[in-house]
């Protein structure tokens, strides 16, 4: 299993970090991996709310289905995926105030199929995940404060 974890402090309060942070029909301005959803996305966030979304990592679009597990805002978020082949992902969005601004982390925990294979391949993949991160965090932050 390969972990990316990320932060980035954002010019805005709490509550307005939160707000389009888990707004999931917002997630294709800012996440940086993001490239549809199939379908139609939740308007209300609470825990079992699950949506499909398409990603593309190097290049390699997939699949996944996500499912809130957490929801207490304005603090935290975590999701459960699963994507083809088995594998899965765990993703946790963490707000905290910070002088009159938000401190946002986002955490990533997935796990590639193949067994061996599949974990040979994740050092690989965690090193783009990592990059990809970071830029969706700069675009999180300036779509919130402009």
């Amino acid at each position: 299993m390969a972990n990316v974890n990320a932060s980035i402090n954002i010019d805005a309060p709490l509550q307005d970090v939160w707000d389009v942070a888990t707004d999931v029909g917002r997630m294709g301005e800012w996440v940086s991996i993001h490239r549809e959803f199939p379908e139609a996305t939740p308007t209300d966030l609470a825990v079992g709310t699950t949506f499909k979304q398409t990603l593309s990592v190097a290049g390699t679009p997939f699949g996944v289905e996500w499912t809130a597990t957490e929801v207490d805002g304005p603090q935290s978020l975590a999701w459960e995926g699963k994507g083809p082949a088995g594998a899965t992902a765990s993703t946790r969005y963490s707000l905290k105030s910070q002088n009159g601004g938000t401190h946002f982390t986002y955490e990533n925990d997935f796990k590639l199929p193949a067994g061996k294979v599949g974990e040979a391949a994740a050092g690989v993949v965690h090193g783009q995940a990592e990059r990809e991160a970071k830029d969706s965090l700069a675009a999180l932050k300036q779509l919130i404060e402009s």
